[in-house]
């Protein structure tokens, strides 16, 4: 998605100029585009459900981002419910900040849970995690 977000610049920009065919098109070629990535993130998930690694960041990043992917389509509800999962199950300090973070964010967005809720299991544990993590690399960095 992060790829991405020049293009829905673009689009914006499209819109503004009043260009209703160079908008078309580029829609059109964004949406095979999402449609690729959806495809890839599928293959990706077949192959880890066959070799087992479900223990592995690179399985959890991949669930990470079908979270992000159904939050795009619309299916909040899933897309938070994976997110849980994935903060329940994996406690990796690269992930689990980002998992923490977007949960709060989604909830706050959808308005599903109170704002005191939001902000001490999700957000001030992201907080913590990502302090944690940028501690632990200043003493890798330093003990070099």
């Amino acid at each position: 998605m992060n790829l991405l977000e020049p293009f829905i610049a673009l689009k914006r920009v499209l819109q503004i100029l009043k260009c209703t065919d160079c908008t078309m098109q580029h829609l059109l070629d964004s949406a095979s585009t999402l449609r690729k990535a959806a495809a890839a993130l599928h293959e990706f998930k077949f192959l880890c459900a066959g070799a087992r690694e479900q223990n592995c960041a690179q399985y959890w990043l991949g669930r990470l981002e079908e979270a992000k992917l159904l939050q795009a389509q619309g299916q909040h509800e899933m897309a938070i419910n994976l997110a849980k999962y994935i903060s329940q199950n994996h406690q990796s300090s690269e992930v689990i900040s980002d998992v923490y973070r977007l949960v709060g964010k989604w909830l706050a967005e959808s308005r599903s849970s109170n704002s005191r809720t939001i902000l001490e299991k999700y957000l001030k544990r992201a907080v913590m995690s990502a302090e944690d993590r940028n501690h632990t690399y200043n003493y890798v960095r330093s003990s070099r």
